[in-house]
């Protein structure tokens, strides 16, 4: 073997060393595909150099049989190894008597398919050491089928299709289709596959291996033979391969491979094969697959030491990320700070936004939290509106006017009996806004556990102790909101600004566009209350008979809005809804208008309990709408300043506020022994760390093999 192939074989059994049989990376290997009986075992022990696979009729290999060949310095004994098998309950197994590795092939081959003739998909791994032969490594597949037989599924040739097809198609793979040379080669079913549109279709990768060339007797089988090796019948990048196997009687007499070398040498001296003896022998063939297998390892080695570059820079950064950026001892105060620093960083995007790394695949807390913030809001608003129905709040405000009064005759409508009213409808604000924060702080609650399981699950102990930490703030905060909520109520409750700029102008209707939540103030008890404007519009509500420019009455009018209300004083009966609910809004300011005051006092305001009840109730609707704009904006605001806010804020730290995360975790970790204690990894962070590390190991040392192999080509050039 030439120095640079020698090099290239060497550095591919380095390599395969490195990574084990899990690597990712794909090495180059062989398999011997072809039909049941057409030679593959001779020709893989005619590679090897010693009779180790099983024989027998029908279907002999029922598993995929891994063999990889290590090549050991002069001098030392040759063996098989097979790798342990836990699945099967298998040990590792030592050989230096091959005729003991067929044993245990079919021993192994048993624990998988049992006495039948089925097959399995479950490798059997075979290492095999010796002096004798360059690093290949190759796999025995079970061989095509036409028909079942005792012992086989009906649909065996399918199975056997399905297990050879995945080797196959893999680009990595050099496919030995092995053919019987005493057979039509347009018959093969191994070049069948092979040249199939999926997987080899151009035959680049495809060896033709022509077996029992020593059986063909006629000049014209052989001439035929001889065009097959050149390639000419059905041609081949790689091209064929001619082999001699041993006579069944060799193999019976169990006749060393190396003494059966005369027979093969004999059909290679002939004179029918002077045209393609250098295409003959299995030395040949194992020659052949060897410079193949170098050539596509120089092929892959940049991109393999690209590959090793990109993931060794990945683990590096993953060993960081988890506290171990060398092998030195832990660094427990630093880790501390890594921890809360990823802990803050992902809440902080998820929470307030404004960087590149947001999520872009789902919609993030912030952006739920305002939405359900806002929207809870209008809802919470409407539910505090709908309350009362207006005869009930009527009833109410008339019940208010008489206790007000008490043992005095009603003379002038009482403003108290305002601030009764807005005071109870602003009560009503309370419960919906108080349930508002508690369903925001459960949200936020929640999804902030969410992260830190995410961020802090190697950690279980830590992982509790930030929890409790960030959730207590959460519920501190949410206290204070909670009394922010209940200032808010109880200002409006108690005071009401007459002079307010909106008091005069609050009859209008909120716009219909520009608003995401709409707060239709139509809407006001559980019936819908047409607006002051909505009333003037109406011809019905006219104030002035056309014909005789005569004002209307005004207490005719103001006793048609609430006649039905009077029996309820009187005990005559109800009745509003049906009768007057249209007339609730702007009865002041249509009152105010009329010319004649006979049923009035002073200022054309209304004497009698149910008008000045109308009265107050219209006022209140009024002065409610500034107090409910009031809420609905103020109220978001300070629960997104207090939950949201206040929690960045308190993961920030720094002058702007009280404490932070980082420093409330340090004052529970002071102690050395407690630090070492919340910082226990669960055990599949520790395995996750263990398999990082071994990663780590086998990119240094593949980059570190695919140099050395560099150099030494680059010396032999």
């Amino acid at each position: 073997m030439s120095e640079p192939l020698e090099i290239l074989v060497q550095a591919l059994s380095k390599l395969q060393d490195v990574t084990g049989r899990c690597s990712d990376f794909m090495f180059p290997r062989i398999i011997a595909i072809g039909n049941q009986s057409a030679g593959k075992s001779s020709i893989l022990e005619g590679i090897v150099g010693r009779p180790f696979l099983p024989r027998g009729s029908d279907i002999v290999t029922r598993c995929p049989l891994y063999v990889r060949l290590h090549q050991t310095k002069e001098g030392e004994e040759e063996r098989a190894v097979f790798k342990k098998e836990e699945k099967f309950g298998l040990e590792e197994s030592h050989f230096d008597d091959f005729l003991k590795v067929r044993s245990e092939i079919e021993r192994r081959t048993e624990k998988r398919v049992g006495t039948t003739k089925n097959i399995s998909h479950d490798a059997i791994h075979l290492d095999i050491y010796s002096p004798k032969y360059p690093d290949l490594q190759f796999v025995d597949l079970p061989g095509f089928t036409k028909t079942n037989v005792r012992g086989q599924d009906e649909n065996i040739e399918q199975q056997v299709l399905d297990l050879n097809m995945p080797f196959m198609k893999d680009e990595n793979t050099i496919i030995l289709a092995i053919q019987d040379a005493t057979q039509d080669i347009g018959i093969s079913e191994a070049l069948k596959h092979a040249l199939s549109k999926d997987v080899d279709p151009h035959g680049l990768r495809t060896i033709g291996v022509l077996t029992k060339i020593d059986n063909l007797n006629s000049s014209s089988d052989k001439m035929r033979v001889v065009e097959i090796l050149e390639n000419k019948t059905k041609p081949l990048k790689l091209g064929y391969v001619g082999v001699v196997n041993r006579s069944q009687d060799e193999i019976d007499r169990n006749v060393d491979i190396e003494r059966s070398k005369d027979n093969e040498q004999k059909v290679i001296e002939s004179p029918d094969f002077s045209k393609i003896r250098t295409k003959l022998g299995i030395d040949y063939l194992r020659r052949f697959i060897t410079m193949i297998l170098a050539a596509k390892m120089k092929k892959m080695m940049p991109s393999l030491k690209q590959e090793s570059l990109e993931e060794l820079q990945s683990i590096k950064e993953q060993l960081v990320e988890n506290g171990h950026a060398s092998n030195d001892n832990v660094d427990y105060d630093d880790l501390i700070a890594q921890l809360v620093e990823k802990t803050i960083d992902k809440i902080r995007i998820n929470l307030h936004g404004l960087d590149t790394k947001v999520n872009t695949e789902t919609i993030g807390t912030g952006a739920n939290m305002n939405e359900k913030i806002k929207k809870g809001a209008v809802k919470a608003s409407k539910e505090a509106r709908q309350t009362h129905s207006v005869e009930e709040f009527h009833r109410i405000l008339k019940t208010g006017i008489r206790n007000t009064h008490a043992i005095r005759d009603n003379v002038f409508p009482e403003e108290i009996v305002l601030e009764i009213g807005v005071s109870l409808l602003t009560e009503n604000y309370r419960k919906p806004f108080k349930e508002l924060l508690d369903d925001s702080t459960e949200f936020l609650k929640n999804d902030v556990s969410g992260t830190l399981e995410h961020a802090l699950k190697p950690y279980p102990k830590f992982h509790d102790l930030v929890t409790d930490i960030l959730l207590g703030e959460i519920d501190t905060n949410k206290l204070k909101a909670e009394e922010y909520l209940d200032m808010q109520v109880d200002i409006h409750k108690r005071f009401i600004n007459s002079e307010h700029v909106e008091f005069k102008k609050l009859n209008k209707v909120m716009k219909t566009d520009g608003i995401r939540f709409k707060n239709n103030f139509n809407l006001w008890f559980r019936e819908n209350i047409p607006t002051a404007d909505d009333n003037h519009e109406d011809p019905d509500n006219d104030l002035e008979d056309a014909d005789s420019g005569v004002a209307e009455d005004a207490t005719l009018e103001a006793l048609e809005v609430i006649a039905p209300l009077a029996p309820a004083v009187s005990g005559i009966g109800s009745g509003l809804v049906n009768a007057g609910i249209r007339k609730v809004r702007g009865f002041v300011e249509r009152l105010q208008k009329k010319d004649s005051a006979q049923d009035v006092h002073t200022n054309k305001l209304p004497s009698r309990g149910e008008e000045e009840a109308m009265l107050h109730m219209d006022l209140c609707i009024d002065y409610m709408e500034i107090i409910d704009k009031a809420l609905v904006d103020e109220l978001p605001k300070i629960y997104i300043m207090m939950l949201v806010h206040k929690s960045l804020d308190f993961l920030g730290g720094g002058d702007c506020y009280r404490t932070s995360l980082l420093r409330e975790v340090q004052k529970k970790c002071r102690d050395p022994e407690m630090k070492a204690d919340v910082l226990v990894k669960s055990h599949a962070h520790e395995e996750m760390i263990r398999d990082l590390k071994e990663r780590k190991r086998i990119c240094e040392e593949t980059i570190k093999v695919i140099s050395e192999t560099s150099d030494q080509l680059n010396k032999c050039t």
